[in-house]
């Protein structure tokens, strides 16, 4: 076809929940930094991605193996009940986690909440429900 790429998006379609991780309908969550994904820079330092400048290693000192398992980076990101703000009390968090290299960005904090979330988890507004009706009740 004229204009045409050649390329299919799905040139082997496969049933939805196929499951397959080159397919578009992969089953994923939201950021991988440290949890899926790891980025290495040609010297050899690891971060938890591209986007995030939190080393968390080298490889001419520690294997990669130790590195993933052991960096303290690594542990706080695979912990969701590290997350502040609300993604902390988000009830996605283990699905999304926000984006943590724009937490970084805007916070300096890794772990702070995701900025550009337009979402307000429903955790979050029974506890500002609960907040208001205790200030209400003493005043």
């Amino acid at each position: 076809m004229p204009g045409s790429t050649g390329i299919a998006l799905h040139p082997h379609a496969r049933p939805a929940g196929a499951g397959h991780p080159d397919s578009m309908q992969a089953m994923t969550k939201g950021c991988l930094a440290g949890t899926g994904v790891a980025f290495i820079s040609y010297q050899g330092e690891v971060y938890p991605c591209g986007y995030l400048p939190v080393l968390a290693g080298n490889l001419h000192q520690q294997s990669l193996a130790e590195i993933w398992e052991n960096a303290p980076v690594f542990q706080q990101l695979r912990d969701t009940g590290n997350l502040k703000g609300k993604c902390g009390y988000c009830e996605f968090r283990n699905i999304c986690m926000g984006c943590r290299a724009r937490a970084f960005a805007a916070t300096g904090d890794f772990l702070d909440e995701e900025p550009f979330c337009v979402y307000q988890p429903r955790t979050v507004e029974a506890v500002r429900s609960q907040e208001e009706e205790n200030h209400a009740s003493i005043h």
